[in-house]
């Protein structure tokens, strides 16, 4: 029976950890698409296809240091829009717990 619910515990966290995992990535998506679409171009290039900031600059005719630039920019809102999202999802679920 230990067994079982050992197995049972481990499945239950692993289900869990994938959801999490699938919304996680669901409000990354939805941060980069609300980036201006230069700005997104550049960091889908330099962060997600691993494209250098020396090739990107050359690959899109503009200077490494735009490149630089917007990729900071788009590391900032894409904190700022997960850190609000998150904000408000805690919120919510307090304020359900507390009507419940």
């Amino acid at each position: 029976m230990n067994e079982i619910k050992r197995h049972a515990e481990e499945y239950t966290n692993e289900t869990e950890n994938a959801i999490n995992y699938n919304e996680s990535n669901l409000m990354l998506i939805e941060a980069i698409n609300q980036l201006p679409a230069r700005c997104k171009e550049i960091f889908i290039k330099c962060r997600l296809e691993g494209v250098s900031y020396k090739d990107a600059s050359v690959q899109l005719g503009i200077a490494e240091s735009t490149i630089n630039n917007q990729m900071v920019k788009a590391l900032k809102y894409i904190r700022k829009y997960l850190t609000i999202k998150n904000t408000a999802i805690l919120f919510l679920i307090i304020f359900l717990k507390i009507f419940e």
